[in-house]
């Protein structure tokens, strides 16, 4: 197969449909049917960066990933498009799946430059079967309630049970319809006590609060739920997602004869990189970033080093098409690796450790500039015609 008889990611097609995405969409179904000008941008872009695959069996493979109707599988295909991109604009040349002499498997990447190379594994962690389900079944409970015809309010999802099969979601809406529409907009003051409606069926129970749509707003189509508010906040350790990820990959392919490196896939929001710092180093840094012996995470310490087939970890934080400003790129090379990371003079920080210390050593090349690409991404606005319907 050549390349000009390659199939495109994206369909060929007229698109007519600038609604936002709904909450059970995947991915690559919002993009392929999304119209406008600004939506074209990360859909040409991803088709863009496919093309650069010149083997043609990796190329169907991450076509077919990202078309497949698992966001799991999408966003694992992004993310290794964007390290494939990553390593030939910093000037590598890049071998897809390379042949090793003492195993049948083959790591995702050989990428070599100025006559020295370096092995990468690519991996984003994703959510179970279980979670999956979950969610499917929370964005169709969401998704049914957001088409209610509520000219005058809002509702807020207060409090919510989530069932283990499908609710009846259609007839809540029309529960919805009929008691907002005994609520006078002019009447409910939200600063004493929002009218709330409590619904329960099988399994399931939630509670709704009505909230008054400015007069000015009134009578437009828009998404009903304006507010969720029934989760309670919950510690996450972003620390354990990197640290089961990591240990699937670091002993899949055994000695090798150049360094290995792990680019790691999250979606993280945290500024100060708390769970990168705490899954890397074991500890809650303070403001000196200095280690004391009991700390050490996956790189370990001096004297005890963990894990040194691993030369560093490539870590894409918040990877979007359409938010590439976003995304956060860091080198965390591992100071105790058998074979130590080379430059690797990607876009991002690099973190590296002096022996007491962890230090920044930031790159002031911004991601958008490093894949030429126009600031603000995507140019232009994504809802030029219907505002009032993404609200």
């Amino acid at each position: 197969m050549h390349a000009s008889d390659r199939q495109p990611v994206f369909d060929s097609v007229e698109r007519t449909d600038g609604s936002p995405r709904h909450s059970t969409e995947r991915t690559y179904t919002f993009l392929n049917r999304v119209s406008g000008d600004f939506w074209q941008h990360p859909r040409h872009l991803i088709d863009s960066w496919a093309s650069h695959v010149v083997d043609d069996f990796a190329y169907k493979d991450i076509r077919a990933r990202l078309r497949a109707r698992d966001d799991r599988q999408f966003n694992s295909a992004l993310h290794e498009l964007f390290v494939h991109e990553m390593l030939l604009r910093a000037g590598y040349q890049v071998t897809v799946h390379p042949m090793l002499s003492d195993s049948t498997r083959h790591p995702d990447f050989y990428a070599e430059k100025d006559d020295a190379g370096l092995y990468v594994e690519c991996i984003a962690p994703g959510w179970s079967n279980v979670t999956d389900a979950e969610r499917s079944r929370f964005n169709r409970f969401v998704d049914v309630i957001n088409k209610a015809k509520i000219p005058n309010f809002r509702i807020g999802l207060v409090e919510l049970t989530q069932g283990a099969s499908d609710p009846a979601a259609s007839k809540l809406r029309r529960e919805i319809e009929q008691w907002l529409a005994t609520l006078n907009p002019d009447e409910v003051d939200l600063l004493s006590a929002a009218p709330t409606l409590e619904w329960t069926h099988d399994d399931w129970s939630a509670t709704f609060c009505a909230l008054p749509v400015d007069r000015k707003a009134r009578g437009k189509r828009r998404r009903a739920i304006a507010l969720f508010a029934h989760e309670p906040a919950a510690s996450f350790d972003g620390a354990g997602v990197i640290l089961n990820a990591l240990e699937v990959k670091h002993h899949k392919y055994g000695a090798l004869d150049a360094p290995f490196v792990i680019a790691l896939g999250t979606s993280f929001y945290d500024t100060d990189r708390h769970h990168s710092l705490q899954a890397f180093w074991g500890n809650d840094l303070g403001s000196e970033d200095e280690l004391s012996p009991e700390d050490g995470g996956y790189f370990g310490l001096p004297g005890s080093w963990r894990n040194t087939s691993v030369a560093g970890v490539l870590l894409v934080n918040r990877l979007h098409p359409a938010k590439l400003a976003e995304v956060e790129v860091t080198v965390w090379a591992h100071p105790g690796a058998e074979q130590a990371l080379p430059g690797l003079d990607v876009v991002g920080d690099r973190i590296t450790f002096d022996g007491t210390r962890i230090a920044t050593e930031p790159n002031a090349v911004r991601v958008l500039d490093f894949f030429g690409l126009p600031t603000p991404w995507p140019p232009g606005e994504p809802w030029p015609t219907s505002r009032s319907a993404a609200d």
